[in-house]
Formats: structure tokens, C-alpha cells, sequence
């Protein structure tokens, strides 16, 4: 079907270093979807039903069985914290990397971040949700990867740990994560680079690097496609939201995002299992030293329309998007726009989210998006 890209060999040892590597899409609403109705969507679709095949630079993904539909639990949850035991289960990407839960007013889709990004999980649930709706689902391609779109693209030069964090210093080293989510009604404009704005004010213990994921389909003349085709912009703030917006502008028509494509390209023949434990030590040596490469990723995927999530007695509310979060990564923060508000989830280490910093700092930073 399509070779494993170098960015997927990321994500794959990014797990060996804080599993589960996952990305939720949570989708709220009134109404309920039975399981039985959801399978067979799901079975009628094309988007996540592919395996891992072979090892090292010969890895490819290929056809696989479509990915199981589950009964949420019925133990009560907010949607606002990892509690519930389902949401730390591991998608083996040779098995089963992505899987739908139903129940209790939510869907979830639940995918292993190297078969898709962002992008491409609401992709995959705009595809299950037409064919419960009985409309015509989006054209997808799954052969398409981020090296074709990059080509020979100048790689992203190699940078020190010399960023601060935007939630202090760790109290111990730890390869724990966790994630918090909060709901801001209303209508956001300029949405990144507010956030991005409020979150380098937050950091006092160093330089401030803010990383930015860039959509690359638009650069390629494609149907939808639910693989990683995610580059980075990694951004120097500046002092106004209007200035970062223009940075982050001229980054985008610069084509810089594909500096991260084309500077995983050494990944290609490590063994997964070296390039974990080299994560694992790097991530610990960035807490004890209280440096990291950047303070916070930021990513947007801007405004969904929440009514492409919408079937025969459910009707979408609310949608977010819950990011894996990393050991060696200060901040990881998703916003998910519809037309009734905004979603910001923030995952952090546990060692700098202890003692309610993390639930302070997502209030923070929904407060700047009502000021």
C-alpha cells in the first residue's frame, strides 16, 4: 500500500518511550450510535484498515481486516481527564492500530499516531460517519506519503535542548504523561498564534521555541488521505499575536514545514528499539536539566464542521482531539474548533503537571482566548 515514512518510524519509537502513542478523537453528542451499525460503517470503509509490514527501511503498511468497533464502559467520565483504563490500552500496529468505541452520548476513535495524524483521523471518521449517513463518503488515496510531498526539501537543522518550559521546572524525572481538556464557547479567530502568544508568555526559565504541525496536503494535488502528511514549523514567537501570525505566514509560503520530513530521513534503518532507548534517555536528561529542543507544540486543525460527525439519531456537540503526550516534550496542546466553540487539550509529563500547574496553565490559556 505505502512505505512506512521516516516521520512513522518516529512516531513508532516515540511509544517505546510513554506508550500508548495514540491519537482520541472524541466526539460528543446527543444521541447514541449502536455498535452493530458502527461496525458495519467501519467495515465499508478504507481509511484505517492497514497493518505494518517487514522491518526497518523495508516497512510498509498494507491491507489489514477493519479495526474493531467496542461498547464504551459504562463507568462515568467527564471527558476531561485520563481516567478511564480504555483510553492507556495499546493499538500493536501490526494487529490492530486503530478501534472505535461507542456509548454513553460519545464515539471515539482511538488510532495509532503512525498510521495517521490529526488530519487524517477526522478524515477517517468523516468516511465511517457518511457511510452511517448514507452519504457519499470523501475520495481518500492511502498511497501518498510525506517524502513524496517534501522531495529534495532542505532538512531541518539539528538544534540543542536550550528551550524553556512553560510549566516550570520537573519535581523528579519520569517517563509518565498525563492530559487535561477544557471547553472555551465561543468564536476564535487567529487561534494559533494567540496560543502561541499565551504560551511563550508562561515560560520564565529560558529561550522560548514554540513547534507548529503544518498540514502538507495542501501542497500536493490529492484527495483526502488519512496518513501522516505533517510537517513542523518551528517558531521563534514574536512579541504580538499579529507578529507571530506573520512569522508563522511566511514559514507556511516558505515551505519550512517540510524540513521536518526530510530531516527524519537518518531514522530510516535505526531499529525501533534503539531510537526508544535513546528517547527514553534524552527525555530524563530534559527534565533533570530543565532544557528542551522546543517548549511546547501548538496544533490546530482549525474549524471542523461538526455536522460532517453526525448520523440517524446522533448529532455531534462537542469535538477534541486527545494528543499522546511525551516525557521529553514540556507542552503538547490541540485545539479543535467548531461552531460552538473551541476544545484545548494540553498534555505534559506528569513531573511538570503535578500539583495542578497543567490545569492551571490550560485555564490560563483559555483565558487569553476570551480577552
Amino acid at each position: 500500500m505505502r512505505p512506512l515514512s521516516d516521520v512513522e518510524r518516529l512516531w513508532l519509537a516515540a511509544e517505546r518511550v510513554a506508550p500508548p502513542f495514540v491519537l482520541n478523537l472524541v466526539i460528543e453528542g446527543s444521541g447514541e450510535v449502536s455498535p452493530e451499525a458502527l461496525q458495519a460503517a467501519v467495515q465499508a470503509t478504507r481509511g484505517a484498515s492497514l497493518r505494518l509490514r517487514g522491518h526497518l527501511g523495508w516497512s510498509r503498511w498494507v491491507d489489514g481486516p477493519p479495526p474493531p468497533v467496542r461498547t464504551l464502559p459504562s463507568t462515568a467520565w467527564d471527558g476531561l481527564s485520563p481516567t478511564p483504563d480504555w483510553l492507556s490500552c495499546r493499538l500493536p500496529v501490526r494487529h490492530k492500530p486503530a478501534e472505535v468505541l461507542t456509548g454513553a452520548g460519545r464515539v471515539v476513535f482511538r488510532v495509532h499516531h503512525a498510521l495517521m495524524d490529526g488530519r487524517g483521523l477526522l478524515t477517517w471518521a468523516q468516511e465511517v460517519f457518511a457511510q452511517l449517513d448514507g452519504t457519499a463518503p470523501p475520495a481518500l488515496t492511502l498511497a501518498l506519503t510525506d517524502r513524496d510531498i517534501a522531495g529534495d526539501a532542505t532538512a531541518e537543522p539539528t538544534i540543542r535542548e536550550t528551550a524553556g518550559s512553560p510549566l516550570g521546572e520537573a519535581d523528579h524525572a519520569s517517563l509518565r504523561t498525563t492530559w487535561r481538556r477544557l471547553h472555551v464557547p465561543g468564536a476564535h479567530s487567529r487561534l494559533v498564534p494567540r496560543l502561541v502568544q499565551a504560551v511563550a508568555a508562561t515560560v520564565h526559565n529560558g529561550d522560548v521555541r514554540i513547534d507548529v504541525p503544518v498540514d502538507l496536503r495542501p501542497l500536493h494535488d490529492t484527495p483526502a488521505s488519512t496518513a501522516n502528511l505533517t510537517g513542523i514549523v518551528r517558531l521563534l514567537p514574536g512579541t504580538r499575536p499579529d507578529e507571530t501570525h506573520a512569522r508563522l505566514r511566511d514559514a507556511v509560503q516558505a515551505r519550512t514545514a517540510l524540513g521536518f520530513v526530510t530531516g527524519a530521513r537518518w531514522l530510516r534503518w535505526w531499529p525501533v528499539g534503539v531510537l526508544g532507548w535513546l528517547g527514553r534517555r534524552g527525555a530524563l536528561e530534559c527534565q533533570t536539566q530543565g532544557r528542551y529542543i522546543a517548549s511546547a507544540t501548538v496544533s490546530s486543525l482549525g474549524k471542523v464542521d461538526r455536522h460532517l460527525y453526525a448520523c440517524d439519531g446522533f448529532s455531534a456537540e462537542r469535538i477534541a482531539i486527545i494528543p499522546p503526550g511525551q516525557p521529553g516534550l514540556p507542552l503538547l496542546l490541540t485545539a479543535t474548533g467548531t461552531d460552538l466553540g473551541v476544545d484545548l487539550c494540553a498534555a505534559a509529563p506528569a513531573s511538570l503537571a503535578s500539583d495542578g500547574r497543567l490545569d492551571a496553565l490550560l485555564a490560563r490559556l483559555a483565558s487569553s482566548l476570551t480577552a
